[in-house]
């Protein structure tokens, strides 16, 4: 697990006022830290460095000086040197005789056309930067987007338009890398250290939001030999309206560890079929069995259903661990059980899954506003900060490119926000959701925390996206890939 920051200037000040890292040491480690992913394409015979105005074109000028002896560099100021160190870092190249283009009035093919095994830099803006960019920068930016070289970002991505292959992230990991947009404008990235180890420069301020790595997983691995099925409990979800939801999520109960997995349905129906015998195993129930221990409901339940208020009235009584999914968010009565199971002194372990859509239909169902699926997903941690705040203790985890969950403990003061980076485009399946929520209803049922349950069954859920052919790869198929975890 890593720290994100929202704002790694106050870190850089912490360096310099705390561990008397100088500016110039602190560029000349980021430069170097270009420079090393530059060397890692052995093809790279020349650079074009593309640099703003403020210290992130700082950077570039800086990174110019070191390349200048291996490769053939051009520097391209898109924005005047403006900030005391930028325009120092330039007249250094000017000394170095390094060729500097003004970039105002320029064509990018002109520029370009006598470098060939080219990398691109963008220095243009750093994390600082917010908004919009300027039209004319935003063109030239689409324009680099087209050529066919490496692209390498400094810091972050300049308004997170420019398509790097690797970004290099300056001392630490910054919140704006991972949202939808960063996700695909960003390739590897890779953290480069300011002059000191991560551990002291991160030290120095606080940080209420975290990268999970595969690691940060806890698998449900059984090692006692002398057990039987009632020891890893028996997870149970509701069915409705679209009956192969809850099958499918119930079998991924079933295949990450629990004893028992049951569906709730009035409808008699065999679950298995030629392809599939595995899904004879599941159990099928009218009502919540006395030996549950834990419930889901939502996937394919169905929105107009009179039974659901029931079965979360039933799931408070037997003091069952709940995941909530789908089409749970856009029943009214979500507001009540949320609220009750917050006023808990010990809340009972919570999970809710909603994608954006969904999540805009949970937040106005509670009573905490309006908003487009737009709007939250262009303001996910502020939406989700006053979710949490408003049920401490429940865990929320908002579905996407990049995973967010979320949650604040009772005896805590701040939301925590954990960002989920990993996975691929093969979970943009139907019932990818419907796994994920079989997969933390099945470590409920085994006694996990609701926050374990949540970062483990998405990391999880994850993995086993990661297909030679996305695809071609199914819900049923990442639950298939359970069996070759390898972490």
């Amino acid at each position: 697990m890593e720290k994100i920051f929202a704002d790694t200037r106050k870190l850089d000040e912490r360096a310099r006022d705390v561990f008397d890292l100088t500016e110039d040491l602190m560029m000349e480690n980021a430069a170097i830290g270009l420079m090393q992913q530059i060397e890692l394409f052995p093809e790279v015979k020349s650079a074009a460095i593309f640099c703003g105005g403020g210290n992130n074109g700082a950077d570039g000028y800086a990174l110019a000086r070191l390349l200048q002896e291996k490769y053939k560099v051009i520097v391209v100021e898109v924005i005047p040197a403006s900030s005391v160190k930028c325009v120092e870092q330039k007249i250094r190249c000017q000394r170095l005789e390094i060729q500097i283009i003004n970039f105002e009035g320029q064509q990018l093919n002109q520029i370009v056309c006598n470098l060939e095994n080219l990398a691109v830099v963008d220095c243009i803006f750093g994390s600082g930067f917010h908004g919009i960019l300027p039209d004319e920068i935003l063109k030239l930016v689409e324009q680099i987007n087209q050529l066919n070289c490496v692209k390498i970002a400094c810091d972050i991505s300049s308004g997170l338009q420019f398509k790097a292959d690797v970004t290099v992230t300056m001392g630490g990991q910054k919140i704006q890398l991972y949202t939808e947009r960063g996700k695909d404008v960003s390739g590897k990235i890779v953290v480069a250290p300011l002059g000191l180890c991560r551990q002291k420069f991160e030290s120095t301020c606080y940080t209420n939001k975290f990268l999970l790595n595969y690691d940060d997983a806890k698998l449900p691995v059984r090692k006692k030999s002398s057990c039987h099925k009632g020891n890893f409990g028996h997870a149970v979800i509701a069915g409705g309206e679209k009956i192969g939801a809850a099958g499918l999520s119930a079998t991924a109960s079933l295949h990450f560890g629990a004893g028992y997995s049951s569906v709730i349905t009035e409808q008699i129906i065999n679950f298995g079929n030629q392809e599939n015998d595995l899904t004879f195993e599941l159990m099928t129930s009218k009502e919540i069995p006395s030996n549950a221990t834990s419930f889901a409901i939502g996937p394919g339940f169905g929105r107009n259903s009179n039974l659901f208020a029931d079965y979360l009235n039933v799931a408070e009584e037997k003091n069952l661990p709940v995941v909530l999914d789908a089409d749970a968010f856009y029943y009214e009565s979500i507001d009540g059980f949320l609220s009750k199971r917050c006023s808990d002194s010990i809340c009972l372990p919570t999970v809710l899954t909603p994608h954006p859509k969904e999540f805009a239909a949970l937040l106005s169902n509670c009573g905490l506003g309006r908003f487009t699926t737009e709007e939250v997903l262009e303001n996910l941690d502020l939406c989700v900060d006053v979710f949490c705040r408003n049920h401490p203790g429940i865990v929320l985890l908002v579905k996407g490119s990049i995973v967010t969950i979320a949650v604040k403990l009772k005896s805590e003061n701040d939301v925590f926000i954990y960002k989920n980076p990993w996975g691929t485009n093969a979970l943009a399946k139907a019932g990818s959701g419907d796994v994920l929520t079989g997969l933390i209803n099945g470590l409920l049922a085994q006694n996990y925390s609701a926050l374990d349950a949540a970062i483990t069954a998405s990391l999880v859920h994850a993995k086993c996206s990661e297909s030679e052919n996305n695809f071609s790869l199914t819900p049923f198929g990442i639950i298939q890939n359970l069996d070759k975890l390898n972490f």
